[in-house]
């Protein structure tokens, strides 16, 4: 007798992508050191999205691609200098919700160069898609 069931017709509500400990050469800072020269910033993202699983069919169309999110924000590193880590991770997030099935985003930012004898300092925030 056979006591697993058919799983052919799951229900998923939510599935998660990771990205973990990008690092990005950036220019960011309010001091004057760092409008000089590019510096190391740690992205780490997990994105919240909507997966029909029943409809998959195997491809990556039907999935959040976790490349062209990277890619993406690599490309948004060379669009000048900003101040804040705050709005940096305002415009990852942006970039992040373009996609409809994305409806949140988790962010940490660390810059790594800021100070000799820290390892990092940065932010966390949670940005969610209005509705």
């Amino acid at each position: 007798m056979n006591n697993f069931r058919d799983n052919t017709s799951l229900d998923l509500n939510y599935g998660q992508i990771i990205i973990k400990n990008l690092i990005v050469p950036w220019s960011i800072g309010v001091f004057s050191y760092e409008k000089n020269k590019p510096q190391r910033v740690r992205i780490n993202l997990t994105l919240k999205t909507n997966w029909e699983v029943n409809n998959l069919q195997d491809k990556i169309e039907k999935v959040v691609s976790y490349s062209d999110i990277v890619e993406g924000i690599k490309s948004l590193s060379v669009n000048g200098h900003i101040n804040l880590v705050e709005t940096l991770a305002k415009n990852i997030a942006d970039l992040c919700l373009d996609d409809a099935r994305i409806y949140k985003v988790c962010i940490t930012i660390e810059k790594l160069d800021v100070y000799e004898n820290v390892e990092s300092v940065g932010i966390q925030a949670e940005f969610s898609r209005k509705y």
